[in-house]
């Protein structure tokens, strides 16, 4: 099979001559298992080239399509020297071999004839694919066929060594020779005019005899960069070409999303506004309708936790107050098609505030009357309100931070030099740029010309012994591997892929500790492993380190060693101030409420004096008194508080009497006291607080009235209340803006303490963060350690050599925001100091990419093996920035090629499309030597067998528990629901774990906004039967939803919300949803993954998504789907049909009629925008 070529070009049958006298290739193509196709690519885009385009027969276990192996092989102007062609004739001195080839003699009188073509090789520089590896074709189904093997062979030596190559060529109406003179015409031009590539720089780079240009945006050519749309190819010509194509492709990704984010923010778009109860008149909930006129809004895609930033001047105004925006994750009020947001009332300017002579430290909120509606009552409410509400028109910007590109063009500058900076100063007093081994070495191996090895490296050695137990193939396959790890251009690099459900990370956590251990076992001064453990995104880097932390329990030599989790610099470092501020202001309030409680039950005499006031009476009994006389003493209290407190707290405070919480000790008084009376006022005005409530009480208690009957209600709600329930005004704030978590918690609004906090200031939410709370292996947490200032120790605690910033972070704890500017300069230096320690002592650093790219880490971190996951995710440019900065000579990429790919958001153009190759499929590529860990378990047997068979074209291999019912304990429960539910067809469906329901009748409608799918009966299969396996007795817990479309989750989300307020207790909140791009890596008992489309394929068509969507199943699996309606493409079947034929073939596929009562269901709503069609 030929594969297609560039319109315009032909591929011509040729036969190669070997320097041995042996021919490969046939003329004809009949009784040949090589078949060769040459093709000059005279007119390519970005370089010339003359390709030879191989197909070998190869056998069955292979698993290749007709059984048919390609590869590739690409000569470029700086392989061929000369190239001659002549016409041959009957008698022209031919080989021998040539003359054996099958009808070579009836060829040679075809009209056409037979050209011979010799030229001069030069092997350097010569790209392919799927040539250069340690492929062995044997076991072929009937025979063997040795002559394959020595094809290949000779296919190698020809193209690996500098000589004369000949090859004969079946020639065809359009002349060979005539392609082959236009291609040796653009082999001249490009020596004396440069390549493409080069024209991408400056004019003097653009000869081809002129330097290689460094990459830098400021070399680029000012005059415009040459118009070209690339492929992704598995190895390149040399330095430049890759670092141009990858380097520019990521910069071109860049800009164009960059363009996307001008493009929106030079529209006027507009907000509907609901304001927001209990929130000091500080936020509002927003639903942002992006203009019509911006066209690129459907390429632009808005996540949670974007920052949008909102001017309701929409004329260009620079002292404009400018509100803040956080972007929220799908919410009930939302209308599907649009973006949910809550955004913040901003302070004052200083400049006003000098003008009107208000203290600038403490600026009040501007105060501006919009147009909002009733952000009041139940989120089911909201909808409706949100969609009354008027629409605002606002001026917006979106925040955009291009930091990612420059990290990635600072790398491929430091590459494409081939030096790095030291410092070393010259006597011009500039740092110099030194030669590097390690680029030197990193620039051949990324080239990727060959997967033959050059010799192997031992990870393992002596860590063997800790790995005995390890007993099944594909674990002992995986640590032989690592044993000889291929090494090339001096670089070891192993690449190990894990299928869906294989617990290839857990295995590597194992891997990881047992070597550390074994080389703790060293002494100290010949203990060398680090390992720096880079993935694309934050959630596989905390699941990383969390397993690796798991298994270091295990090694008694590693306790108290230090494993890092890092975050961005900044973020660590506003994480210290913050704890310790944090730290101070509790201590100061325990202090405080210490005195308190002391003064309220001694005499006054004994009581711990106040700088301000006298000490607090002991109450005593009152005499009975009237109302007048009760109302009389409330105003008095109201007006001797009105003087002390400021008009925020005097209002919180009336707040609190008006709704009925008078009890100090407990509830939203309780926060209110706690929170900011007692931290900022002297405690004579807590006693006109505590006198004001008694009077209100004894108020209520004689009229018989109370206001706090409701307040006494909503507090008496389970854990799923509304967040109005809960009141938090701005005087709840503390001064760097956080909530008393302590206390926000046993008030169940942690919810609205975080999102209060998450509009503040960097740092001021990241001591409740949980990031830092849920694996305190951070940097911030481990200076805070090491001083002796938080627990536990480490071995590396010494409260000694650090006593200097000990007492730095203990002055912080006192002053907080009052720490003078020269200790906190004095501060800034001993944290990076101390920094540089915790990298120097650390034995696993696990980040992102691009954090990892930044100077503090890579200066101060040297790691001997870089440990990579899930890299079929991950950008190649950004995984090879990594390897730049860090000069670990191992490095080990994991992944499974056959899930999902990196994610390009904007369209392909320029030199874009090459970054859809991921870095795994990138180095894995020309079959280069690899471990497979492919036993799955986490599912119940029977579960995998589709996807397996599917997407890696294999029987699934089971682990020891998939059958045990201790391991699934969901699956005969669930099971023994759906029996009833919908009834089986075939005996097997009583027993299988993997369930296929078809569904007919049903219509997915497409949002006119976004485009985003929803299906209200599917949903409401799904959702009933979840519903009657909780009612059975099963946890909300087991259950997992995927569906790739937002708007059916937001359906998924309304429903159990509703179902949790109907149920309070049940854990309906507690169920995992998501799209198949938040479900890789998570995993639950019970999967439900609902397609949600029936006509266009969408992304149900994508092989990756449909594998994840059906391996996260733990017990069972359930699919749910309407094959029969799916447009097929280019008439073949889509992927969910394939499935269904596969679980058909397997009798598991359960018919749900056109009219099923399980397409109802009382919970299940759209929350839908006008211009909705079905799809």
């Amino acid at each position: 099979m030929v594969k297609p070529v560039k319109p315009g070009l032909l591929t011509y049958r040729c036969v190669i001559d070997t320097p041995d006298n042996r021919s490969i290739g046939s003329l004809s193509g009949k009784s040949s298992d090589v078949n060769i196709h040459a093709i000059c690519y005279y007119d390519d885009e970005l370089r010339a080239r003359l390709t030879f385009n191989v197909s070998v027969s190869c056998p069955e276990h292979m698993k290749k399509n007709q059984n048919q192996f390609h590869l590739d092989v690409n000569l470029h102007n700086i392989n061929v020297k000369k190239l001659n062609t002549e016409l041959i004739k009957e008698g022209v001195l031919v080989s021998d071999s040539m003359r054996d080839t099958p009808e070579f003699k009836d060829v040679l009188g075809y009209k056409h004839g037979v050209i011979k073509t010799t030229l001069e090789l030069t092997h350097c520089g010569i790209t392919s694919s799927n040539l250069f590896n340690l492929l062995k074709f044997e076991n072929y189904e009937f025979e063997q066929k040795p002559w394959i093997n020595q094809a290949m062979d000779d296919l190698r030596k020809v193209f690996s060594t500098d000589g004369i190559l000949t090859f004969y060529v079946r020639n065809e109406m359009a002349d060979f020779r005539v392609a082959a003179e236009e291609l040796i015409y653009q082999f001249n031009d490009e020596d004396a005019q440069g390549t493409v590539i080069r024209h991408f720089y400056k004019e003097k780079y653009h000869k081809s005899t002129a330097p290689r240009p460094a990459f830098s945006l400021n070399e680029l050519n000012p005059d415009g960069l040459p118009a070209v749309r690339t492929k992704p190819v598995n190895s390149h010509i040399d330095l430049l070409d890759i670092v141009t194509r990858q380097g520019l492709g990521y910069v071109q990704m860049s800009d164009a999303t960059k363009a996307q984010v001008d493009t929106f923010n030079g529209q006027i778009h507009y907000v509907k506004l609901l304001d927001s109860p209990g929130s000091g008149n500080m936020y509002c909930l927003a639903q942002l309708h992006l203009s019509d006129d911006d066209e690129g809004r459907k390429d632009l895609r808005l996540g949670a936790g974007d920052i949008i930033h909102f001017q309701f001047n929409t004329k260009p105004n620079p002292i404009e107050p400018t509100w803040r925006g956080v972007v929220l994750k799908n919410p009930i009020w939302m209308e599907t098609g649009h973006v949910a947001l809550r955004i913040t009332r901003p302070h004052i300017s200083e400049y006003s505030c000098m003008i009107e002579g208000i203290n600038a430290e403490s600026r009040p909120r501007v105060i501006t009357s919009l147009p909002c509606g009733d952000g009041s009552g139940e989120e089911s409410e909201l909808y409706e309100k949100m969609q009354e509400a008027p629409l605002v028109p606002v001026r917006c910007r979106l925040e955009f931070s291009d930091i990612p590109k420059k990290r990635v063009v600072n790398a491929y500058n430091i590459l494409s030099r081939q030096t790095k900076q030291r410092n070393t100063i010259s006597y011009s007093n500039q740092l110099l740029w030194i030669a590097n081994e390690h680029l030197k070495k990193l620039g051949k191996r990324l080239l990727n010309q060959t997967a033959i090895p050059d010799s192997s490296f031992n990870l393992i050695g002596q860590a063997e012994r800790l790995l005995s137990n390890f007993n099944e193939e594909d674990h002992r396959t995986v640590i032989n591997y690592l044993k000889k790890i291929p090494v090339n251009d001096g670089l070891a690099l192993a690449v190990i892929e894990g299928r869906a459900g294989s617990g290839k990370t857990t295995f590597m956590s194992i891997i990881i500790a047992a070597l550390l251990a074994c080389d703790a076992s060293l002494p100290a001064e010949k203990q060398f492993l680090k390992f720096l453990v880079v993935t694309p995104s934050n959630e596989p880097t905390d699941v990383f380190i969390e397993k690796i932390l798991a298994q270091v329990k295990n090694h008694s030599s590693l306790q108290g060693e230090i494993f890092i989790r890092g975050h961005n610099v900044d973020t660590e470092s506003s994480y210290v101030d913050a704890f310790m501020v944090d730290t101070g202001k509790k201590a100061a309030a325990k202090a405080t409420a210490t005195t308190l409680s002391s003064g309220l039950s001694t005499s006054p005499s004994s009581a711990s004096p106040s700088s301000a006031t006298s000490a607090i009476p002991s109450p005593t009994p009152r005499p009975n008194m009237s109302l007048e006389e009760i109302q009389k003493k409330i105003d008095t209290e109201f007006e001797a508080l009105k003087s002390i407190l400021k008009a925020k707290d005097f209002a919180s405070i009336n707040k609190l009497v008006d709704n009925g919480e008078i009890n100090q000790d407990k509830g939203q008084a309780k926060l209110v006291i706690d929170g900011r009376i007692l931290r900022h006022y002297p405690l004579m005005a807590i006693a006109h607080i505590k006198e004001l409530f008694e009077l209100v009480n004894i108020k209520e208690n004689l009229t018989g009235t109370t206001n706090s009957d409701s307040t006494q209600q909503a507090h008496s709600q389970p854990t799923g209340e509304s967040l109005t329930d809960i009141i938090v005004d701005e005087s709840l704030l503390l001064d760097d803006g956080t909530i008393n978590m302590d206390i926000a918690d046993v008030l169940k609004a942690k919810v609205m303490a975080e999102q209060i906090n998450a509009t503040m200031t960097r740092g001021a939410s990241l001591v409740s963060d949980p990031r830092f709370q849920k694996v305190k292996q951070s940097i911030g947490f481990t200076v805070l350690s090491i001083c002796g200032l938080a627990e536990p120790a480490n071995n590396y605690t010494d409260t000694e050599r650090w006593s200097s910033l000990n007492i730095l972070l203990t002055r912080l704890m006192k002053d907080g925001d009052d720490f003078p500017i020269t200790e906190k300069m004095l501060l800034k230096q001993q944290m990076t100091d101390m920094r540089d320690y915790i990298f120097s002592v650390a034995k696993v650093v696990a980040t992102t990419p691009m954090t990892a790219c930044t100077a503090p880490y890579y200066n101060s971190f040297h790691p001997t093996v870089l440990v990579a996951d899930e890299m079929n995710k991950c950008l190649l440019p950004e995984f090879v920035s990594v390897w730049i900065h860090y000069e670990a000579p191992t490095a080990i990429l994991m992944g499974d090629t056959k899930q999902l790919s990196p994610v390009i958001p904007v369209k392909h153009h320029g030199f874009i499309p090459e970054l859809t190759r991921s870095a795994l499929h990138y180095f894995s590529a020309n079959y280069y030597p690899q471990a497979e860990i492919y036993t799955q378990r986490r599912a119940r047997k029977g579960i995998a067998d589709i996807p397996t068979m599917r997407y890696y074209r294999d029987y699934a291999a089971n682990g020891l528990l998939a059958e045990s019912d201790t391991a699934h304990p969901c699956t005969a429960q669930t099971l023994s629901v759906l029996k009833d539910l919908v009834p089986p067809q075939t005996d097997k469906q009583t027993t299988s774990p993997a369930v296929y329901l078809e569904i007919h009748g049903t219509i997915s409608i497409k949002d006119g906004v976004t485009g985003s799918v929803y299906n209200l009966k599917s949903a409401a299969l799904t959702v009933n039967i979840i519903e009657r396996c909780v009612s059975s007795g099963m946890s909300p817990k087991s259950f997992g939803v995927i569906t790739p479309y937002l708007a059916q989750i937001n359906v998924f989300e309304y429903a159990f919300k509703q179902l949790d307020k109907q149920f309070p207790g049940a854990g309906y909140k507690s169920i995992l949803v998501g799209t198949t791009d938040s479900m890789e890596g998570n995993e639950a008992q019970v999967v439900i993954f609902d397609s949600g489309i029936t006509h266009n394929l969408g992304f149900t068509n994508d092989r990756g998504r449909c594998l994840v969507n059906l391996t996260r199943a733990k017990d069972v699996s359930i699919v749910i789907a309407q094959p029969s309606t799916l447009q097929d493409r280019r008439h073949v079947d889509t992927e969910i049909k394939e499935l269904y034929k596969l679980a058909q073939r397997d009798g598991i596929v359960r018919q749900l009629g056109q009219d099923n009562e399980l397409y109802q269901h009382r919970c299940v709503a759209a929350v839908q925008s006008a211009g909705s069609k079905a799809r």
